[in-house]
């Protein structure tokens, strides 16, 4: 199981690899930046999908980036990436991008945080077919409410525990 997790923690480590923004920002205004990502911390760490046991696994990479994956265990208990996820600091706010697996021609769609609740952000693109709108919701310290939402007003929620 260490080793497993040990190899999870690599490929976070590789995956979760930044693509260069146009407003990605620098010195104090980094700070205030990632400053402000850091009241998204508690989403740090490893959480387990309760009703498919798919794994969110999610570490800081410097100041203004989280990057994040979901990933899932094979018959072989061998780790698959899913989704690749993460948080990114902005200028012009706190951004969440995601790309699930077998994307390889589209990019990556990123979700801008329309809320300031640091314990239950929304994250929306109007862009998108579906979701519109996913927001995070802290329930006390070991647990997320994930909700997912078109246009019109049809998603759904699940919920994650915390692993560690």
């Amino acid at each position: 199981m260490t080793m497993r997790l040990g190899f999870l923690i690599f490929l976070l480590s590789l995956c979760s690899c930044k693509e260069p923004s146009k407003t990605t920002v620098k010195s104090e205004e980094q700070k205030k930046v990632g400053k402000e990502l850091n009241g998204l911390n508690w989403m740090l760490g490893k959480w387990k999908r309760e009703d498919t046991g798919e794994l969110a696994l999610w570490s800081k990479k410097e100041d203004t980036f989280f990057g994040g994956m979901m990933v899932t265990l094979n018959e072989e208990e061998k780790a698959v990436i899913q989704e690749v996820l993460s948080l990114e600091g902005r200028k012009d706010g706190i951004y969440f991008s995601s790309k699930e697996r077998g994307q390889t021609n589209r990019r990556k769609a990123e979700y801008k945080m329309s809320n300031k609740d640091f314990d239950a952000p929304k994250f929306t693109n109007q862009n998108t077919d579906y979701p519109t709108h996913i927001s995070y919701m802290r329930i006390g310290k070991n647990k997320i409410k994930v909700e997912e939402m078109g246009q019109s007003g049809q998603g759904n929620s699940y919920y994650f525990i915390r692993e560690m």
